[in-house]
């Protein structure tokens, strides 16, 4: 995905930093995840929260996931640009797209974690925004606020979501019953994203106020 970022941004009017630049392949394949993840969720009524056998549909998106995830890992590798809070989502990224490729248990539930990353676009578009030089327009606020209400829809209003259903598995020892990749991606990975998207979703919250703060700022002089 970076190299063909490379490729689009370098060579023309603006020089970018090709790690951090989105590629249309990228934001072409995590729109297709997206797509794919929300008409399962609304239209596949064989993908239930109380149906646990595997489904053909999620473990095709598992393997979109898993492709990418992997993809971005060894090219980030590659070019040594790991964060740590990047580095263990996509660890735990891994675990979750493995789980949904190679055992395929709980469908619904894993179809909710990939659905995570509805918001993903918004960031490629902030991203290039702030590559651009455009932090100050009001394209990038009007960004920033869809990032945020849709990081909120798909990573913090899912949670309760989640665990209705989840919740029932554990106390009646259910949920133990199946294999120790599908319980680690069903309590593990997808506390550990939960506990991330909340710690991100505050520092989204802390921006987007700043922003509009400043934007309001700006029209009182």
């Amino acid at each position: 995905m970076f190299f063909l970022g490379q490729r689009l941004c370098s060579g023309g009017i603006y020089q970018v930093n090709f790690c951090c630049c989105p590629s249309p392949a990228s934001i072409l394949v995590t729109v297709v995840e997206n797509v794919l993840s929300l008409y399962i969720l609304l239209f596949r009524s064989d993908v239930s929260p109380l149906r646990y056998e595997p489904n053909p549909i999620v473990r095709q998106l598992g393997g979109i996931w898993l492709g990418r995830i992997l993809a971005e890992l060894v090219l980030t590798a590659k070019q040594q640009v790991f964060g740590m809070d990047i580095l263990a989502h996509h660890l735990v990224s891994l675990i979750t797209g493995s789980q949904a490729v190679f055992v395929g248990l709980l469908p619904w539930h894993m179809n909710l974690g990939i659905m995570m990353e509805l918001s993903n676009p918004f960031q490629s578009i902030r991203v290039a925004l702030l590559e651009l030089g455009q932090k100050t327009s009001q394209a990038y606020l009007v960004n920033g606020i869809c990032f945020v209400v849709v990081f909120f829809l798909c990573r913090i209003a899912t949670i309760p979501l989640y665990w209705y259903y989840t919740l029932p598995l554990v106390l009646s020892g259910r949920m133990f019953q199946f294999d120790w990749l599908t319980i680690v991606g069903a309590l593990g990975t997808h506390t550990v994203f939960e506990l991330m998207s909340v710690y991100w979703f505050g520092k989204m919250v802390r921006s987007v106020l700043k922003l509009v703060h400043g934007e309001r700022k700006k029209k009182s002089y």
